[in-house]
């Protein structure tokens, strides 16, 4: 086959049904803390506004680009404001992101802790036959389920 030519159609197929990388995309936790704005980008929102009401028909790159043909231009006083802004907010994700991690470990730690209680006690074992009894559904409790248990039992 000449290094040019398409592929068999076979292989085509079998091809198109597999991810387009070898990583697929991981999830973001929709309890994590957002990342932290740059200064370009607390500049970028400040000036956007005024470059689309300019230029309301203007693309999306049209409004990037003169954005950032601003930022390349703009005076070291209004760099200095946007860095600060930039910094207060690196400092207020790195405090959420430890918050968060304590929260993530100490829900494991529970979770283990939970698990822990039940597993030696044959009495519930041999009289509870799953958690579809108590969820009226197929299938074990999800982790909001398990929160809104210890919740209402006050564990947590």
């Amino acid at each position: 086959m000449a290094p040019n030519s398409p592929a068999p159609k076979s292989t085509q197929a079998a091809s198109a049904s597999k991810p387009s990388s070898k990583h697929p995309r991981v999830r973001r936790d929709p309890g994590a803390p957002k990342r932290a704005l740059t200064a370009f980008t607390y500049f970028g929102n400040t000036v956007r506004p005024r470059i689309k009401a300019t230029k309301p028909t203007s693309t999306f790159a049209d409004t990037s680009q003169q954005i950032a043909t601003e930022w390349k231009a703009v005076g070291k006083e209004v760099r200095v404001e946007m860095e600060g802004l930039a910094t207060k907010d690196k400092e207020r994700y790195e405090r959420e992101m430890l918050a968060y991690e304590r929260r993530k470990k100490q829900d494991a730690a529970n979770a283990l802790a939970y698990e822990d209680d039940f597993a030696d006690d044959e009495s519930v074992n041999s009289n509870f036959t799953g958690f579809s009894e108590v969820t009226g559904g197929e299938g074990a409790l999800n982790e909001e389920e398990v929160l809104q248990v210890r919740r209402r039992r006050g564990e947590g």
